[in-house]
């Protein structure tokens, strides 16, 4: 059976806590012993990805591998000599660090105010160094941030810049632009914020679609047209592309929008 999440992060049914030793810690759909354990099966199993630091609650022991949930909610096994184990004193502690969070909202948006920007100007002319304060608008963080992934690798459960999919794009963005948690998996992030009409769509929008059986998930990008940012399988790679050419290839399924500004 595949996992995927437990619904309420303020529930404390774990049996312990891990932190993340490794730059990168995949965490796989099912057990699978170390003793088996392959690239190539690795490449089908993988559902997501920790980093090192991170905080993960451990729900199951069994041989030499962990059930864990990151605090998107996400489930998976890790290896358990790629993490370490903390005493139970600091485990009130850590429940409160994992469970926090600026979670996306089920049915509406988060209102993002225009981020003020101070900026230090050397003036030639005179030794003193005048400052001046503009206004970025959110939805231009977010593209940016979006931007930054072309071109990095496709990866089934990836969420990093060594590799990544669809949903760990849009995850990744969101969190690395305003700490907004997504979960994981695409059909997952459908429920969260706003449904939108398809010609209402903003920069920023997510878009849902399907080509069976593939679930997929990309960032709107409105600039002279309707481009689509997104983790394509079939180019192998994070790619920019027109809307319309994206929906010769997937059936449109729904837009959603995570944030106001």
């Amino acid at each position: 059976m595949d996992l995927k999440i437990l619904s309420n992060a303020s529930e404390k049914n774990e049996i312990g806590w891990a932190i993340a030793k490794m730059k990168i810690v995949d965490l796989k759909l099912r057990f699978v012993s170390n003793e088996i354990l392959n690239s190539r099966i690795l490449k089908r199993i993988r559902c997501s990805q920790a980093f090192q630091g991170e905080i993960l609650r451990v729900l199951f022991r069994k041989s030499d591998q962990l059930l864990v949930q990151q605090n998107d909610l996400t489930l998976g096994w890790i290896n358990r000599n790629e993490v370490i184990l903390k005493r139970r004193s600091l485990y009130g502690n850590l429940h409160k660090k994992w469970a926090s969070g600026n979670f996306a909202l089920k049915g509406r948006t988060i209102k993002i105010n225009k981020i003020i920007i101070i900026k230090r100007l050397h003036s030639f002319a005179e030794t003193m160094e005048p400052t001046t304060k503009f206004r970025l608008d959110p939805i231009d963080k977010i593209l940016k941030e979006a931007e930054i992934f072309l071109g990095v690798k496709y990866l089934l459960g990836g969420k990093s810049k060594k590799g990544i999919d669809c949903s760990g794009l849009t995850q990744m963005v969101y969190k690395n632009s305003f700490n907004i948690i997504l979960p994981k998996h695409s059909w997952d992030q459908k429920k969260m914020g706003r449904k939108i009409n398809l010609k209402n769509i903003k920069s920023g929008d997510l878009i849902f679609l399907i080509k069976k059986p593939n679930k997929h998930v990309g960032i709107v990008e409105k600039n002279k047209g309707v481009n689509l940012i997104h983790a394509s399988l079939e180019k192998k790679k994070v790619i920019k592309q027109k809307l319309d050419e994206v929906f010769e290839s997937y059936d449109f399924v729904e837009a959603r929008r995570i944030i106001e500004s």
